[in-house]
């Protein structure tokens, strides 16, 4: 266990990079999001769009979402792409091998997966396919895609989307092809940063179930300012809240107060950011912030 874990009696960290849905805290927002997820997919022609900037929690619904399918095994065939640069036929078998599929002798991969579905509907079970970083499906591939999912049995589509992606850029929106997804789209949301009391309720929530008990580990202050600086972005409030705690632990304190808050904001690294293909507005104006205060 590190160090600043036991100073502070936590059993685990509580701010880890690393998606956790046991860690899921449920603003009214995302509740809301949750459910209409939930609705959208168990339509006949369910296909959703969950759009968010990079560090917005995009990853942690998406695992939330595959969780609650997954419970119900006979319900649900779940389809799970976390890499979405495939080629056409790569999507195919990608598909087949989360299905625990074969190819059908005689007939292409796209043949034998549509076969496939449609057997599997027949047996009153929803596939289900679920992207990740779906900005990163190329052209030819959200084309087949679309021919896949244009495919019914008796008016139910056989194959049901959930796509999750960063903000495209303008010139990326005009594409007919992803004109042609947003015409096929049932429900579209976009994630919203965290509010000043959520992201209070992000960060004590966090703590509980890393195992903290005791008094306040942040002081008002210092929540105010996490708040302020991470601009309710998920990914930044974990970034500030972790190493705020752990200057705390170098510092001898059994508090995080605000100039601990404004060391982490300092500090951060913008080389995380740099191995994005697309970077978030956030981090800039987090630096311009940082400065002023």
């Amino acid at each position: 266990m590190q160090m600043y874990l036991k100073h502070f009696n936590l059993s685990e960290e509580p701010f880890s990079a690393t998606p956790d849905t046991r860690f899921y805290c449920g603003s009214t927002k995302t509740q809301t999001l949750f459910a209409e997820m939930i609705v959208a997919i168990n339509q006949a022609d369910g296909f959703i769009r969950v759009i968010g900037d990079a560090g917005s929690g995009k990853t942690l619904q998406c695992r939330k979402l595959l969780k609650a399918l997954r419970s119900h095994k006979k319900r649900y065939k779940v389809i799970h792409i976390p890499h979405s640069r495939l080629s056409e036929d790569g999507l195919y078998l990608a598909i087949l091998q989360e299905l625990k599929l074969r190819p059908i002798e005689g007939k292409n991969l796209r043949e034998s997966l549509v076969t496939h579905l449609q057997e599997i509907n027949k047996q009153n079970s929803n596939p289900v396919l679920i992207f990740d970083e779906g900005q990163s499906i190329p052209n030819d591939t959200l084309e087949a895609l679309i021919k896949l999912i244009d495919n019914s049995d008796e008016g139910n589509k056989l194959l049901r989307v959930a796509l999750f992606s960063m903000p495209l850029e303008h010139s990326q929106q005009e594409l007919l092809i992803n004109r042609e997804i947003a015409d096929r789209t049932t429900l579209t949301r976009e994630l919203q940063a965290l509010d000043g009391k959520e992201v209070k309720t992000y960060i004590l929530t966090r703590l509980t179930k890393a195992g903290y008990q005791q008094d306040p580990l942040f002081s008002p202050e210092a929540l105010d300012l996490i708040a302020k600086l991470s601009q309710g972005v998920p990914r930044l409030i974990n970034l500030l809240a972790q190493k705020s705690i752990i200057n705390a632990f170098y510092a001898d304190l059994n508090q995080v107060q605000a100039h601990q808050v404004r060391l982490a904001a300092a500090t951060i690294d913008s080389a995380l950011l740099d191995q994005l293909d697309y970077k978030p507005s956030w981090f800039n104006r987090l630096r311009g912030r940082t400065t002023a205060t």
